[in-house]
């Protein structure tokens, strides 16, 4: 351990306050850790320079520059929408743009403003957020409606010169204003309420009540981006929406995801202040994994089979607290008097290295474990008390997928060699050594790491440890080694689901596309499943039933039921991305339509993965696929022609056809 007396923990030992500046890039990192400060866009309120700035989502940059072109050759009347959750890159868009545009804000008021105002070219320009409250001063009554307002009132004074709006908006406000529109839309016309209509459902043509006819689009930016143009009372009119929430920070572009460039710089902001650490502190361990370039790759295949499990996209503001998690560990709570986190860990640190027993030692580095970032990252519990029972440190959004990938949990693929790793404690060997030499734990190993593994084995090793804390802390241990080698090998928890959705999504990258073969008699078994005495590729179901449930073979049954044996050979499967989301669709053979949909998600896909034969399998999501699959069924089944049905009667679980 650093002994140096310059060093953070000789000064916190000796009652001094740790250098400020030695905290620099951590204390920042713990400020952001939940997002960015603002949660609108204050245009002039700038960042300081240490702030790495994460690459725009695909299309806002063109968006931007589109939007200040056409100041220079005006139309009547120019709206651009942002639409999207808290957290996605919106207000940090919006004030580049107040940049670039000469918006500004006194320093003195640090509180962000609904909407800023400049003049250029002859073009009225405005910035609004509304993420802020429309002040009740300015709409009074129609406050519930201020977005139709300032639509209806950009429309208004674009007959008198031309009006450019640049609008940060999140999703659920249209939708409450178009609810409120009945209570408080006195005075809001037509083209305000057709706006807030086509930004709820971009796909509708709304300008029919409009009485004005479509033009082109100019820009073309994917799917997540829609534009109107029409000419309305003589004006050129361009309203332009698109979704920052819509496309993942994990897809790669150009060497790597915006997400993983973000989280580099942050690794090199933090690289001088962890190298001064003493060798046994976890945070200098996680900055150390970090800093080799293919090593973000790791963090990376982390967040993008966790944004998988989860179905839900990571936001920027997920981003910055996953970086905060992967390199500070997680938010904490202690009782040891400690001013800062660095504090906390070397109080830690100088209980591991100076404890009166072994017991002490331990309990420190234990402490300190949860620091760690695959330990961090997959929320794994922490031995606390005499006992060792297990202490689960705070929980997060972004938890819900990467607990669903965490490789101690979900039997990776390396699972079997940690586990024979570990067979070498009981004759005071060290696990690591075996897995080093396979090269599992590839610049995954660290001074902090050989700290714990000495002290677990020592301690487990010794009179002073009881059987049952034993077998905690040796299985606590395999955990640890198992996370740490699914980080450093890629190989995380429920890998073969992931797989198998990603492999669906290249299928259909192109549009509409096949599921893989295997897969596909999953899915079909798991929609259709098999009577071991109906007739192959046909699915009994009860005849004239509220719910399509399918009848299951048993001969315990003893009072007859009338049934419905309907083949579904006809029946084709394909799937379909929508977004960031991959669809099922059922089609008849010959026909285009689709007569039933299903998304194909993490829960859906690791229950056909479950199915074995012709039979459904099961896993704890069951209850929670189950309706959604009985839809489809139903919707699906519903199509069948009427001739290729038979009714037939189950005595004794045999099916008895009626003549």
């Amino acid at each position: 351990m650093n002994s140096n007396p310059g060093s953070s923990e000789a000064k916190v030992l000796a009652g001094q306050s740790v250098d400020a500046k030695q905290e620099t890039s951590f204390q920042k990192l713990q400020k952001r850790a939940f997002g960015g400060e603002d949660v609108a866009a204050r245009p002039g309120a700038e960042d300081d320079g240490w702030w790495p700035k994460g690459p725009l989502l695909p299309g806002v940059h063109e968006l931007i520059r589109d939007f200040v072109a056409g100041i220079e050759s005006p139309e009547g009347l120019h709206i651009v929408f942002l639409l999207g959750g808290a957290g996605n890159g919106k207000s940090f868009a919006a004030r580049s743009l107040g940049k670039e545009l000469g918006l500004s804000t006194s320093a003195s008021d640090e509180l962000a403003h609904r909407i800023y105002k400049t003049t250029k070219n002859g073009v009225s320009i405005e910035l609004l957020n509304d993420a802020t409250i429309a002040p009740s001063a300015d709409y009074q009554s129609r406050q519930p409606v201020a977005l139709a307002c300032d639509i209806q009132r950009w429309w208004d004074e674009s007959a008198a010169s031309p009006v450019a709006a640049f609008c940060c908006v999140n999703r659920g406000i249209v939708i409450d204003e178009l609810r409120s529109l009945s209570e408080h839309g006195d005075g809001i016309e037509v083209l305000a309420r057709a706006v807030l209509a086509w930004l709820a459902s971009p796909g509708q043509d709304d300008l029919g009540q409009l009485g004005a006819s479509r033009e082109g689009a100019k820009l073309v930016l994917g799917d997540h981006y829609h534009e109107l143009r029409f000419n309305l009372d003589g004006r050129a009119v361009r309203i332009s929406a698109m979704s920052v929430d819509a496309c993942s920070l994990m897809d790669i572009d150009g060497v790597q995801s915006r997400a993983g460039a973000l989280f580099q710089q942050i690794v090199e902001r933090c690289r001088d202040d962890a190298m001064v650490r003493p060798m046994e502190c976890p945070i200098r361990a996680n900055v150390q994994q970090w800093l080799p370039p293919n090593t973000i790759l790791s963090w990376e295949n982390i967040l993008a089979h966790a944004e998988i499990a989860s179905g839900r996209l990571h936001s920027y503001r997920d981003v910055w607290g996953l970086a905060a998690l992967s390199i500070l560990g997680p938010r904490f709570a202690t009782l040891d008097g400690s001013r800062s986190l660095l504090e906390h860990v070397d109080r830690c640190l100088h209980k591991a290295r100076n404890g009166s027993s072994l017991k002490e030692k331990l309990d420190a580095l234990l402490e300190l474990s949860h620091f760690r970032m695959h330990n961090a990252l997959f929320r794994a519990p922490m031995p606390t008390g005499d006992d060792a029972l297990p202490f689960y440190p705070p929980t997060t959004p972004a938890h819900l997928g990467l607990s669903l990938v965490d490789p101690s949990a979900w039997g990776a693929m390396d699972s079997q060699v940690v586990e024979a790793a570990m067979q070498s404690v009981a004759l005071g060997g060290m696990p690591s050594e075996s897995l080093l030499e396979s090269g599992l734990l590839d610049n995954a190993w660290f001074g902090f790491d050989k700290c714990l593994e000495q002290a677990i084995v020592e301690y487990v090793g010794s009179n002073d440890c009881s059987d049952s804390v034993r077998r905690r802390l040796v299985s606590w241990f395999g955990g640890y080694l198992t996370r740490l080698v699914g980080v450093s090998t890629g190989h995380l928890g429920n890998r073969a689901v992931v797989k198998q959705w990603e492999l669906c999504r290249e299928k259909c990258a192109k549009g509409v596309g096949k599921l893989p073969l295997e897969l596909e008699k999953a899915i079909r078994s798991l929609i259709f499943p098999q009577h071991d005495d109906a007739p192959q590729d046909s699915i009994l179901v009860p005849a004239f039933a509220a719910r399509v449930e399918p009848l299951q073979a048993s001969r315990e049954e003893t009072s007859p039921r009338l049934a419905e044996i309907i083949p579904h050979n006809s029946i084709n499967l394909q799937v379909r991305q929508q977004g960031s989301r991959l669809v099922l669709e059922c089609t008849l053979t010959g026909h285009a339509e689709v007569i039933g949909q299903l998304v194909l998600d993490f829960s859906l896909m690791r229950e056909a993965l479950a199915c074995r034969g012709h039979r459904a399998g099961q896993t704890e999501s069951t209850a929670h696929v189950e309706p959604r699959i009985e839809r489809c069924r139903a919707s699906s089944l519903s199509a069948v022609p009427a001739n290729q049905r038979r009714l037939v009667v189950i005595s004794g679980g045999s099916p008895v056809e009626l003549s």
